[in-house]
């Protein structure tokens, strides 16, 4: 059989059909990378075959005549799970790093990743460090939409970087069957160009390409019903094989045949194969689009290597695979789902059975799931083999597990193993941070429940911040029969029932995200019960973090050290489930000791890594996002912050999620991304709506004041500043006052509020409770911004740099300049302007407080609001000039008999008259006018 033109010769022309315009717009943006270091992304959309890939590979030839090898990577449907999958090709190659070191220990830390052995903070900033900048680099992506969550992330932050660097980077994405268009929002991708189908011409001009030869009318009424899709063109090419003959009219087939859609088209060649053929194409399908030969050496064993190359030179010359290297991969995803399509489910039953057997020894959680995958009937002897296994390796390897797990549960005999079962998997359902999933797999009756699935139950209602419902369960004794019950995590052969200490130490986790009272008394009792290292862990991990809320930073801290020394004591290191090191590096990070932060986010993380916490990941992403952001490193802040939540995007920890799109939202407003920022702030209240505590995370209260601000919306946001502190305070979660309080303070000086001095106050006593350097020194930058001491803010400033919380130094440095505009308007403009030449990642920051402040940033016309002052009513004008005369809010309400509310009403209505935004804006013009 003739398998026609091979896709390589289709792929690499030059005058790619229908593209011209297209190329045109790829080459401007290949001459801007090398001829002015300018970056920039592009995607290109489109259904399967309409010549996306082809594109691909004219840029990258077109560059590497340019002098630029560029990097390439392929999404694959079945490694969508697997962390940075797709970027694990990438660092295979040769890096742009000029230090080997550094190159092996990049290729080093992605690699370790597919075996979840390495943090995927550090093989984020690993891929990001193979574009240093230095040099025009590019990065091609094709089959973006099945990229794993993971390399997405990393997709989104290299993105960001062709803002001011010179790296170019296109991508692929397939519609139609893509997983969502949201997460090629996410992406945020400046440039959109979607491949529309070929027109009646160009589908023309490609077939006689393809043929050699204009076609004759039967290939042409069968190119016109190809929709213009360059692969059907390519299929109905290779489908004729040798029956094409030259008419004299044109090339055509010898027997006219009805149009047939893509799908059959690869089917009725593939038909064609010998059955071994076809059955070794069904054994590639299975293993992937593209694995290693060795894998494949291993399922058709005991083929030798010499023999398995024979066999599959029919699949090649065919163009079905290809050989790349030591990787056979499907010459187009659309072939492996066509071969999947067209075997009989028995066949393809037996091919999984194959592949489990092979693969048992390398790839032990993935042969499982091929044999589960492969059993039809119930087999009692696979359920036990993976009950064992699940009992001894669930950690390693949750995600497969749970897949195999729920493959498996037909195959269980027994009421015992099938409830086994079910327990293991809806209790890595809730470690993978997947609560939802959990509680449906569990039932809707509590009474049905062993002691086990409470735990489990009452973690996943945690986890949904439905606090009450997990306490009820909890407390809640069980009367179902449990004689396979084995706690809320693995425990040791030989271990039944729930172990001593666990029911309060869960109490004590639970009432961490309640009444603060309640954590330390129930982490002490669980301690009493003498537990196993992992209940102490956890308990002494909740005794830590209450000590921590109310400012006994060293004790908390020692209490969390313990924690993560006894997590370490427990058989298979399962006391990290509850990720120690990050309660340890957030009291650290509350303490100003940034090496310790460090320390606890590289351990943490590798740990949360290699057991598969999913929502520990989330974690140490989280608090290296909040140590960028103290740092004022507000693209790494961002970075971090996003990986965070996108790996997070399918779970329910839903204040992890909320937390880390507050600090990119921050990192946004700093930079001036106003938009960008609001809409990260909505998904992080659609998150929270079902958990009904938004104002319980201190830096998204901060994030919307700050976006509050931008809109000139000062009452609104003092009062949410004001309700959040107050929350705090009741909840007896203090220790998050410190992020509030410069911006409140600024706040009620601005707006004329009374409660600027308590503020200062409860600051100077968190100070001297906890003897942290830097929260004395935030003490101080609020009393003397509330003083109005200008040397005393810049005094306070150098301890806060000292400290290393470079954002609030930031904030001080802005108050002292701001306190100038009252000497003058125009100088203290000229000197916000020069911050924000130092600090461009802070100019959005820079600028809003300039303008908060009054100040003229230079090269702003003459303010015009003055001559509006006649546009105030009687009213307005009587308020405007008694907060010209000093008075605060309560002062004029009891001067003018009204509410303080009503002054607040009045001034919001005189700020939109005059375009302004702040109180001492209105003073300097009352003044003037």
């Amino acid at each position: 059989m003739d398998a026609g033109p091979t896709p390589h010769e289709t792929m690499t022309a030059a005058d790619l059909a229908g593209r011209r315009v297209l190329l045109r717009r790829l080459d401007e943006l290949i001459g801007a990378l090398l001829d002015h270091d300018a970056g920039a992304a592009l995607v290109l959309t489109g259904p399967a075959g309409i010549g996306k890939t082809a594109v691909l590979d004219v840029v990258a030839e077109r560059l590497a005549r340019r002098g630029v090898q560029p990097r390439r990577i392929r999404g694959d449907e079945i490694t969508a799970t697997e962390p940075f999958a797709a970027f694990a090709g990438l660092l295979d190659g040769p890096s742009p790093r000029d230090d080997p070191a550094s190159r092996l220990d990049a290729t080093a830390v992605v690699s370790s990743l597919l075996n979840a052995a390495a943090p995927p903070v550090r093989a984020l900033e690993a891929v990001v460090d193979l574009f240093d900048g230095r040099d025009p680099a590019a990065l091609l992506v094709d089959d973006a939409q099945w990229c794993d969550r993971w390399s997405l992330a990393a997709l989104r932050r290299l993105i960001r970087l062709t803002r001011h660097q010179n790296l170019l980077i296109v991508l692929t994405w397939r519609t139609g069957q893509a997983p969502s268009d949201e997460a090629l929002e996410r992406l945020a991708v400046e440039t959109r160009l979607d491949l529309d189908p070929l027109s009646p011409s160009e589908s023309e001009a490609l077939l006689a390409r393809l043929l050699g030869g204009p076609p004759g009318p039967a290939l042409k009424e069968l190119a016109a019903a190809s929709g213009g899709n360059p692969l059907h063109l390519v299929e109905l090419v290779r489908h004729a094989g040798d029956r094409l003959i030259d008419t004299g009219a044109g090339i055509d087939l010898v027997d006219p045949e009805p149009a047939r859609s893509l799908r059959a088209l690869i089917g009725e060649r593939l038909g064609r194969l010998p059955a071994s053929a076809l059955e070794l194409a069904g054994q590639c399908a299975v293993l992937g689009t593209a694995f290693p030969f060795d894998a494949l050496l291993a399922v058709c064993s005991p083929l030798s290597p010499t023999d398995l190359l024979g066999r599959l030179h029919s699949l090649v010359e065919t163009n079905v695979v290809a050989l790349d290297g030591d990787t056979v991969r499907f010459v187009h995803p659309t072939h492996r789902e066509a071969i999947e399509a067209a075997l009989p489910g028995v066949v393809m039953q037996e091919l999984h059975r194959r592949a489990g057997d092979a693969l048992s020894e390398g790839f032990p959680t993935r042969a499982l799931w091929h044999c589960a995958v492969g059993t039809v009937e119930p087999d009692e002897t696979l359920a036990r083999r993976i009950i064992e296994h699940a009992e001894a390796d669930a950690l390693a390897e949750p995600d497969a597990m749970s897949r195999t797990l729920k493959a498996a549960v037909r195959h269980a005999g027994t009421p015992e193993d099938r409830g086994r079962l079910t327990s293991l998997r809806a209790w890595l359902l809730v470690i993978a941070g997947q609560p939802d999933e959990a509680l449906a797999l569990l039932g809707p009756d509590p009474s049905a429940y062993s002691a086990n699935d409470r735990i489990t139950a009452a973690l996943a209602h945690f986890l949904r911040l439905e606090h009450a419902r997990a306490r009820e369960l909890l407390a809640a004794p069980s009367d179902h029969d449990d004689p396979f019950a084995q706690g809320s995590l693995p425990h040791a052969e030989g271990d039944a029932g729930v172990l001593p200490g666990e029911r309060q130490a869960v109490t004590a986790l639970l009432a961490l995200a309640g009444a603060g009272d309640e954590v330390i008394p129930a982490g002490r009792a669980a301690l009493a019960e003498n537990p196993p290292p992992e209940i102490e862990a956890l308990a002494r991990l909740c005794v830590g973090r209450g000590l921590a809320t109310m400012h006994e930073y060293e004790a908390a801290l020692e209490e969390l050290r313990l924690a993560v020394e006894a997590a370490d004591r427990s058989p298979d290191g399962r006391g990290h489930l509850y990720n120690p090191w990050a309660m340890y590096g957030a009291t650290a990070l509350d303490l100003d000791r940034h090496d310790e932060v460090g320390r606890a986010v590289f351990r943490g993380a590798a740990i949360a890594s290699r057991i598969g916490s999913s929502a520990g990941g989330i974690l140490y992403d989280s608090l290296a996002a909040s140590l960028a952001w103290r740092r004022a490193q507000g693209d790494r802040a961002f970075a971090h912050a996003d990986a965070a939540a996108t790996a997070s995007e399918d779970t329910g920890a839903l204040i992890a999620v909320a937390w880390c799109l507050a600090l990119a939202a921050l990192s946004e407003l700093d930079r001036g991304a106003d938009r960008s920022a609001a809409r990260l702030l909505d998904t992080a209240d659609a998150h929270l709506d079902r958990g009904r505590a938004i104002l319980g995370i201190d830096f998204l209260v901060l994030a919307r004041a700050r976006a509050a601000l931008e809109a000139n919306d000062l009452d609104g946001a003092r009062r949410q500043l004001d309700d959040a502190w107050d929350l705090f305070a009741a909840l007896g979660i203090g220790n998050c006052h410190p992020v509030l309080a410069p911006l409140l303070v600024r706040l009620h000086l601005w707006t004329g509020g009374e409660r600027g001095p308590a503020i200062c106050a409860e600051m100077d006593r968190i100070a001297e409770r906890s003897r942290a350097p830097g929260l004395g020194a935030l003490a101080q930058g609020c009393r003397a911004l509330l003083d109005g001491d200008g040397e005393g803010l810049e005094s306070a400033a150098r301890a806060l740099d000292a400290a290393g919380r470079h954002s609030d130094a930031l904030d001080a440095r802005l108050a002292r300049t701001g306190l100038s505009v009252s000497v003058d308007r125009a100088d203290a403009g000229r000197a916000f302007a020069r911050m924000a030449e130092i600090s461009p990642d802070h100019r959005g920051r820079i600028r809003t407080a300039c303008r908060l402040w009054g100040a003229a940033w230079p090269g702003t016309r003459p303010d015009e609001a003055v001559a509006d002052l006649a546009r105030l009513t009687p009213t307005e004008r009587a308020i405007a000039e008694l907060v010209a005369n000093g008075l605060s809010n309560a002062q004029i309400a009891a001067e003018r008999y009204v509410s303080t509310r009503t002054v607040e009403s009045h001034l919001a209505r005189i700020y939109r008259k005059l375009g302004i935004s702040s109180r001492s804006q209105l003073v300097r013009l009352w003044l003037v006018g």
